[in-house]
């Protein structure tokens, strides 16, 4: 075996586990920022106007990330990319985003959550439609079992609602989905300068949209609704969204979307640890069958690393 062909076979190797652990690594962020996202929205609305939550957080996030990566040398986005940016953001922060904030002004957000566990779902379904590729029985499979576990994480509770706030929350998850889609095909904002975009795209629809809606921001803002919206402007925007495109880009989308099974999971915990909601017996039993229904979503992915990683050891044994 010459030298080259060592070096090569070494760095696949190196490659395959190196890129795996930073999916685990982003999935993991991500789990924790847009879990967390349900109980910042509900403080922020003590004291400002759904669309307007954000587009503070949006246009607070979208900003300076973009600033910060214009400074480290990253070249500004042409004029198709931003114009490919608005109907992304239509879907994903007037119709995702924006239609949830206001829903929570109506229903609990373990009822948002549990809904909102059907996006990987009208992903997988938009995907097959769009690109024209079967799913994985594996990734149905997880599907299946993560929302049999968000079902069952609320048997014993009284999740509070309305029709009106189910029926937001349903068109919230149908139509992020589609722009989740949406974002995974236009390659022109596959770049980090692309979260920055989008969001200041999405912020400035929003703000137009709560300003004709006749909302306000009430002042001096209540602490609550100051905590609430820092964390979205941070974790749930600058750290979230630019994870979850990346997890766009590197994974399929159900992977980049089984974020929607642990939400429950991660808003339960906060419940319970800000607000003292109590966990009972049933709630630990569904959690764990959430956690088995996003092994299942991702097994395919790691089956076939681990194939990969044998193959490229037998291949280097008999070089």
């Amino acid at each position: 075996m010459n030298s080259s062909s060592s070096s090569s076979a070494s760095a696949a190797r190196a490659e395959a586990p190196r890129g795996g652990l930073w999916t685990a690594l982003a999935l993991v962020t991500l789990y924790f920022c847009w879990g967390s996202t349900f109980l910042a929205n509900r403080l922020a609305l003590d004291g400002i106007g759904p669309y307007l939550v954000n587009a503070v957080r949006f246009l607070g996030a979208g900003f300076p990330l973009y600033g910060w990566l214009r400074l480290r040398g990253e070249p500004p986005m042409a004029l198709t990319s931003w114009l490919w940016a608005v109907p992304i953001a239509l879907f994903l922060f007037v119709g995702g985003a924006g239609l949830l904030v206001i829903a929570q002004q109506w229903i609990t957000s373990a009822l948002a959550a549990t809904i909102l566990a059907l996006i990987p779902l009208w992903t997988v379904l938009i995907a097959s439609i769009w690109e024209r590729a079967r799913p994985k029985g594996l990734e149905m499979a997880g599907i299946a079992v993560g929302f049999g576990g968000v079902v069952l994480l609320h048997l014993d509770s009284s999740v509070g609602g309305n029709v009106l706030g189910v029926a937001v929350v349903l068109l919230a998850g149908f139509t992020w989905a589609f722009g989740s889609v949406l974002s995974r095909r236009a390659t022109v904002l596959h770049r980090p300068l692309g979260s920055a975009v989008q969001m200041i795209s999405g912020g400035f629809i929003v703000l137009v949209l709560g300003l004709l809606r006749g909302e306000r921001i009430l002042w001096p803002l209540p602490l609550t609704a100051l905590a609430g919206e820092l964390f979205l402007i941070t974790m749930g925007s600058i750290v979230g969204f630019s994870v979850y495109l990346y997890l766009l880009q590197v994974t399929r989308p159900a992977v980049a979307t089984s974020y929607a099974f642990t939400n429950p999971l991660v808003a339960s915990l906060l419940g319970w640890a800000v607000l003292g909601e109590p966990v009972s017996l049933v709630n630990v039993v569904a959690m764990a069958v959430i956690m088995v229904g996003v092994a299942l979503v991702l097994s395919p992915g790691w089956l076939a690393e681990i194939r990969q990683r044998r193959k490229g050891l037998q291949e280097s044994r008999f070089r």
